[in-house]
């Protein structure tokens, strides 16, 4: 890992008055009360718990800004989930291996279309220096779309092969559009988020959820298979967009027009350059392992197996979003706060993951009892191989939830060095147990041996992150 790097001090962002919350110190509002000593663990388990009661998160700033954005992602899911039944009868396990391998390529394109200046826009010290970040993440999305142009000009026929459709050559333009869009989508996201918008982030979810399922089923009734899921989600992406847009311009259109001068944009872009020379790459390679499983089933075993492992990913992914993406948004906001104030990351640190295993384990516990009885009752008997398959997954999703508190102090102590290295040999480790698994197993085995890894490698990064918050605790006291 990168050694540690001092955080940039920052003031509170600029809010809306009825986004405003108490001035608690940012060193404790999240850590509680002792926030320069650990406490027992059994002590520290029992606060974790109690953190959930309704009166603790009514009066906790953080988790009230996370029950905002929660509230909306609660509604997307439960839209989604509504019309999940649905869509399992109109589009098949093909369609959806379309779906996936779309899916797969684009977001590896989309994960370098903001060159991780996205994520960087939360750390400098006032809005006027987070803005010509802003810009960056906008222009390097302008610049990673042509390039997604010029290749689809370039290869249109190894593109279609890799999407793996029979549609014409109009289906391979939805990619560009798609990685601008998701840029933009990132990009505004972020800036929202700086300005503390939950409630404008919260809202575009459920004009995502409400419009990818409308265009989704209108594209299984005509039966534009895969180009429907691939079509709706393009166009969901896109209005959620334009509303964010709406929102994060009102707010801030006065700090766009100093800064969009090239040698600002150039200074900004230096003195983060580790964002975009370390984080932009770590983004992809993180992208490519979770791709890589569609088209790597889809390679061996066929579209019937990519597509019914897509589809139960789809559907474990989406509860665990309903608590993340509240989390990510607010977390990330938080942890630069107390950071930039010069307090201990360790309390929140170990809070935050806490709460988030007392979360999964119990839900985790019953899909891996239950799920492919559930998945055939629900959704049909065709889907009961993705429950199988879902079975499994948990294994690697457990801890794939608990780390994004891992992730984000990563990101805060600009650590983006380490974390390359890390998604490398996970990425290594992925793409050895799917091929070895092809060559010699079963699908279901495969996929578990894929599951496993993944768990082993989030599991040893919590553990990681937490020795060296540790470390750092015990250099600051020295």
């Amino acid at each position: 890992m990168a050694a540690h790097t001092p955080c940039l001090s920052r003031p509170t962002a600029s809010i809306s008055p009825d986004e405003a919350e108490p001035q608690t110190s940012p060193a404790t509002e999240f850590a509680g009360e002792d926030s320069l000593s650990i406490k027992d663990p059994g002590v520290l388990w029992r606060e974790t718990l109690a953190t959930l009661h309704p009166n603790r998160l009514r009066a906790h700033g953080f988790l009230r800004n996370v029950l905002v954005v929660m509230t909306g992602t609660a509604a997307a899911q439960l839209i989604g989930f509504a019309f999940s039944p649905l869509l399992s009868r109109l589009y098949g396990p093909a369609d959806f291996a379309g779906f996936g391998a779309f899916a797969s390529i684009q977001g590896v394109l989309s994960a370098a279309a903001t060159l991780n200046y996205a994520d960087a826009l939360m750390l400098p010290p006032g809005e006027d220096k987070a803005a010509p970040l802003f810009l960056l993440a906008c222009l390097s999305t302008a610049v990673i779309t042509l390039a997604t142009v010029a290749c689809c000009l370039l290869a249109p026929d190894w593109f279609l092969r890799l999407l793996r459709t029979d549609h014409p050559g109009w289906y391979l333009w939805l990619l560009p559009v798609s990685v601008l869009v998701d840029g933009l989508g990132q990009s505004l996201t972020s800036w929202c988020s700086r300005l503390k918008a939950f409630k404008t982030t919260s809202q575009a979810q459920v004009i995502r959820s409400t419009v990818v399922c409308a265009s989704q089923t209108g594209g299984g009734v005509a039966g534009l298979g895969g180009a429907g899921l691939v079509g709706g989600a393009i166009l969901a992406d896109s209005l959620a967009a334009v509303f964010l847009a709406r929102g994060a311009l009102v707010q801030g259109r006065a700090l766009f027009a100093p800064c969009a001068r090239w040698p600002v944009l150039r200074r900004m872009a230096w003195e983060y350059r580790q964002f975009a020379v370390y984080g932009c790459p770590q983004n992809v390679i993180n992208a490519l392992s979770q791709g890589i499983p569609v088209l790597s089933l889809a390679h061996y075993y066929g579209a019937a197996v990519a597509g019914s492992y897509a589809f139960g990913l789809r559907l474990l992914l989406a509860p665990m979003n309903f608590i993340l993406t509240p989390v990510r948004q607010v977390l990330y906001q938080r942890l630069s706060r107390v950071c930039s104030a010069g307090g201990d990351l360790l309390p929140s640190f170990l809070k935050s993951t806490g709460v988030l295993f007392a979360i999964s384990l119990p839900p985790c516990c019953v899909a891996f009892l239950a799920a492919p009885r559930v998945f055939a009752f629900i959704f049909g008997a065709r889907w009961r191989e993705a429950g199988e398959f879902a079975r499994w997954l948990v294994f690697w999703l457990i801890p794939a939830f608990c780390n994004v508190p891992s992730t984000l102090v990563g990101r805060v102590l600009r650590l983006q060095r380490g974390l390359f290295w890390f998604d490398v040999t996970l990425l290594c480790a992925r793409a050895a147990a799917l091929v070895l698994g092809g060559v010699w197993l079963q699908p279901l085995h495969t996929i578990i041996a894929f599951s496993l890894v993944g768990a082993f490698f989030n599991a040893a990064f919590v553990g990681y992150v937490a020795v060296r918050l540790r470390r750092s605790r015990a250099a600051a006291r020295a």
